[in-house]
């Protein structure tokens, strides 16, 4: 399985980006959104693949954390760095975990064992970002839909497992 897979896109509205081990999602309407924050050591990967499907980073309106696990929000930090006008997103329930949490010894390990996994090193730039608190400026409540225009919008539903979830 190659796990820096090309991009792939399911339809119109829908482009899988990422890697095959860790996915991130290009949501495509009047807005673009990105889905799921991977980790940081994507980033760079990421960008390519959007300059690829011709879509500049600083397009995407939203990026939507799904919850708040190290391998689904890592990308946000440099992300936001890189361009300060897209808005964090997640539930209410993201937004006390991202916002108290910081980069601790326990994520640095974790992270670096997806690392050795996937085959990315995070760049040394974005290192010092990584114990930087993420501020959620978009917070959607269960049932709420992120409306994308042309059709699209994103709906916040209870999942399984899991607390609300986009």
């Amino acid at each position: 399985m190659d796990i820096l897979k090309p991009v792939y896109e399911v339809d119109d509205y829908l482009t899988v980006l990422g890697t095959s081990f860790i996915p991130t999602y290009l949501v495509k309407g009047n807005d673009f959104v990105l889905l799921e924050g991977g980790l940081a050591s994507m980033w760079n990967v990421v960008k390519e693949q959007l300059a690829e499907i011709k879509i500049d980073p600083g397009q995407i309106e939203y990026l939507v954390m799904l919850h708040s696990h190290l391998d689904h929000v890592g990308m946000a930090r440099p992300f936001k760095k890189e361009f300060p006008n897209i808005r964090i997103t997640g539930t209410k329930e993201i937004v006390g975990a991202l916002e108290c949490e910081v980069y601790s010894d326990a994520m640095k390990r974790m992270d670096a064992s997806f690392e050795k996994i996937i085959g990315l090193k995070t760049p040394e730039k974005y290192i010092r970002l990584l114990n930087e608190k993420i501020h959620v400026e978009t917070v959607l409540e269960e049932q709420e839909a992120l409306d994308l225009g042309n059709g699209i919008s994103l709906e916040v539903i209870k999942a399984p497992d899991r607390k609300s979830v986009v």
